[in-house]
């Protein structure tokens, strides 16, 4: 059994690409997407949005930070009068992106660190759509950069009583994610759990932040899409 833990509203292609390779996919969604909408934010963000046309460069580090940060600058609009660079995180991003009319500059690895490097040695000032649960590395590494964290991730303690004590393959996509999962349920549940998670990175965050992780099995896909992370929990059918 593979358990996708997406947020329902994030769910729609795995649930497909699922069905068309006839695996049987279990979805718990464990957290919730949500606005970022108290008044002051909104006041900062009407204020960077207000001053658009100062920046050089717009990045967005994930699909929510589009469908959010569209609530908050129109894109439509954007792809006719920015003047600027417009940054995508990765091909899922892009794709949102271009849904609006924006053809974004990708980056190869589809990791912030790859998106840094491309954007490294561009001068000016940039303006970085992400959501609160994001692991800051680019909001650590770039300079002259304002953020607009337009969402967060809210998780659903209730929603873990829906992984049992039997063989499971558990798709992971972010460390939030990976590092809920793994502080809220009793060891033995976790030893009979295989994880694919998203990235390296996302690894790297558990092992930083938890010890005694050595005996979980958990293995990281080729790319962070819905395709490969299905592909990569096949192997262990």
């Amino acid at each position: 059994m593979i358990v996708n833990t997406r947020p329902l509203s994030l769910s729609e292609n795995i649930i497909l690409l699922a069905k068309d390779q006839v695996l049987d996919l279990k979805n718990i969604h464990l957290s919730t997407l949500e606005s970022n909408e108290s008044s002051l934010d909104n006041q900062r963000f009407d204020l960077y949005v207000n001053e658009i046309s100062a920046y050089d460069n717009i990045i967005f580090t994930s699909q929510s930070a589009v469908k959010f940060g569209s609530k908050i600058l129109n894109l439509e609009d954007l792809s006719k009068s920015f003047e600027g660079e417009i940054y995508s995180i990765g091909p899922a991003t892009s794709l949102e992106l271009q849904k609006r009319g924006i053809n974004p500059i990708v980056a190869q690895s589809y990791n912030s660190e790859g998106l840094l490097e491309v954007i490294r040695n561009k001068r000016g000032r940039s303006l970085l759509f992400c959501g609160k649960n994001s692991r800051g590395y680019l909001k650590d590494n770039l300079i002259n950069l304002d953020v607009i964290d337009c969402y967060d991730l809210v998780f659903n303690s209730n929603a873990l009583k829906q992984i049992e004590r039997n063989d499971e393959i558990i798709l992971v996509y972010n460390f939030k994610t990976l590092d809920f999962i793994v502080s809220s349920l009793d060891i033995e549940i976790l030893n009979s759990k295989v994880f694919i998670v998203a990235s390296n990175r996302i690894l790297e965050q558990l092992r930083e932040s938890r010890k005694n992780i050595e005996g979980l099995k958990i293995y990281i896909a080729d790319e962070p899409s819905d395709l490969q992370m299905l592909k990569k929990a096949s192997s262990f059918i």
